[in-house]
């Protein structure tokens, strides 16, 4: 079940992200050769009209090969320029480029709406006041107190937060395992500034100090907050995974970073929550939409193997007027695909140590 949950949320995800792709080149009359998901050798191939469509052995990814990219390998003799993406306009080019990423940010979206629509309420955020603290915990030696409220958070890497909601309290915990953490708190009209180390619950797989907020209010949804509520989980979700970034480029958070196998696993862990088919359905939903949204805005990286380095370089071709040079262009897209390798080697490895001392 762990395996064909994972096939359901990556091969969706890599499925339209690619989808988009293939109808934004067939629009603008690009050959395109193949269209595959998964990489490495042929399982199921079939030809349509001038498009080969495959499922291939690893579920891990997947493409489509068009006329004019640097890393074609079937023969363009016969093709004209104009059926090639080098042939065609700067602007098309771009939309092609671009249409993958919009693809996921659309089945995001369409889904996050999708849950609301079913569910129809939601917990409206609790503010950041503990309701208790548990007997025992390092938040009681630090000296939290029930009716706190929790009104800045100091991390060990001077960033502050200031919680809007309880669940902006421990956002950053996982960054920083084991390491200090100080809270600026409001009580009896004063401050008090407090410091804990968060510790590893074992139970949840997540780093806690010990408190519980208050309860949120249950709030019913019409049709429209429905779909309003669902764009606001999109740009939650999204802007997570921008301030995560944020942390990555200074270094920060790199041991946490996933690939396949702990997205393997975190849907295994989350699935193992689901308390009936219809609960097991819609965690699935909002997983496939995070992931989605997470696959969109990583390939907006200014890499060349991503889309968004792609469309950095046409960029560059239009503001200089000229061609990239193709050996150049090849050795970029090598370069950016061994970055890529080297990834999923780092990332795995992390997944596997990290299973393995749970």
């Amino acid at each position: 079940m762990v395996i064909i949950y994972f096939i359901l949320v990556f091969g969706l995800i890599i499925t339209i992200h690619e989808l988009g792709h293939l109808l934004a080149a067939k629009r603008f009359n690009v050959y395109c050769d193949e269209f595959a998901f998964g990489m490495g050798p042929k399982i199921i191939s079939k030809k349509f009209k001038e498009t080969t469509y495959s499922i291939r052995l690893l579920p891990i990814g997947g493409f489509v090969s068009m006329a004019g990219e640097p890393d074609a390998t079937f023969d363009q003799a016969d093709l004209p320029l104009e059926r090639t993406i080098k042939g065609i306009a700067k602007w098309k080019q771009i939309i092609i480029m671009s249409a993958g990423v919009i693809m996921n940010f659309l089945l995001a979206i369409t889904l996050f709406i999708g849950v609301n629509l079913i569910n129809r309420q939601i917990v409206l955020p609790a503010k950041p006041i503990i309701a208790e603290v548990v007997s025992g915990s390092v938040a009681e030696s630090a000296g939290f107190m029930a009716n706190d409220e929790i009104i800045e958070v100091i991390y060990p890497s001077g960033d502050q937060i200031y919680p809007k909601d309880f669940s902006d309290v421990s956002m950053y915990f996982v960054l920083f395992p084991e390491q200090e953490v100080n809270f600026v708190v409001k009580r009896d009209n004063g401050e008090v500034n407090l410091k804990v180390t968060p510790k590893l619950d074992e139970a949840s797989g997540r780093y806690l100090i010990g408190v519980t907020g208050v309860a949120g209010e249950l709030k019913e949804l019409t049709v429209l907050e429905s779909i309003g509520q669902g764009f606001k989980d999109f740009k939650r979700s999204s802007l997570l995974i921008l301030d995560g970034f944020k942390f990555l480029v200074r270094g920060i958070g790199v041991n946490q970073l996933s690939g396949p196998v702990g997205i393997i696993d975190q849907t295994n862990q989350i699935m193992d929550q689901s308390q009936s088919f219809g609960h097991a359905i819609m965690i699935l939903m909002v997983l496939i939409a995070t992931f989605s949204a997470n696959l969109g805005i990583v390939n907006l990286i200014p890499l060349p193997m991503f889309d968004g380095g792609r469309i950095l370089i046409t960029l560059y071709e239009i503001i200089f007027k000229r061609d990239i040079n193709e050996k150049l262009e090849t050795a970029l897209m090598l370069g950016s695909f061994a970055l890529i390798v080297l990834l999923i080697i780092f990332t795995t490895f992390n997944d596997f140590s990290r299973i393995i001392n749970r």
